[in-house]
């Protein structure tokens, strides 16, 4: 096993993994001692992405911009007692309680398609159910951070899609 997909799974997803570990196979077979861009690819950094793929975000609700914009009053109203909900058990060492907190809000960022939210409350459930607390002060702070940018994102967002909702698009 050399990888995995989070929750909820996409297809897409499914095949960019597999054509990745395709690329990779084959770069490995074919020169052990060249990397390739395929290898290189993962050790670049990340270049900052949009807090939320609106696109993707609106189809996972089936165009139904009603039912986006209730989700994203629902991440507004508790997004931050979410991220309280994490960062208390945490810092008290309480590495199941952090876990299970950061899963539900990895679930709700992906259902919201906010990918760096959700990667964040990732780790940390990681983090928590192997009882790994050494970087965890960090961790909540980036996941802070994030929720704030996601929260500051929200109007703008939320005029896309309305903007999609009327057809101005």
């Amino acid at each position: 096993m050399d990888d995995y997909i989070t929750k909820p799974v996409k297809i897409e997803k499914v095949r960019s993994v597999l054509e990745q570990h395709q690329r990779v196979a084959s770069v490995e077979t074919a020169s052990v001692s060249e990397p390739s861009d395929a290898m290189t690819d993962d050790v670049l950094p990340p270049t900052t992405a949009p807090a939320f793929d609106a696109n993707a975000m609106l189809e996972r609700c089936f165009g139904n911009v009603d039912f986006a914009n209730s989700l994203l009053d629902e991440l507004e109203s508790t997004g931050l007692q979410r991220v309280e909900e994490i960062r208390k058990p945490g810092l008290q060492n309480n590495a199941g309680e952090m876990a299970n907190a950061a899963h539900a809000l990895k679930g709700a960022a992906g259902i919201l398609c906010a990918e760096a939210l959700q990667s964040t409350a990732a780790k940390i459930e990681q983090a928590g159910r192997s009882s790994d607390m050494v970087n965890v002060a960090s961790m909540l702070d980036e996941l802070t951070e994030e929720m704030r940018r996601c929260l500051d994102c929200l109007p703008r967002l939320r005029q896309e899609l309305e903007s999609t909702k009327h057809g101005n698009k």
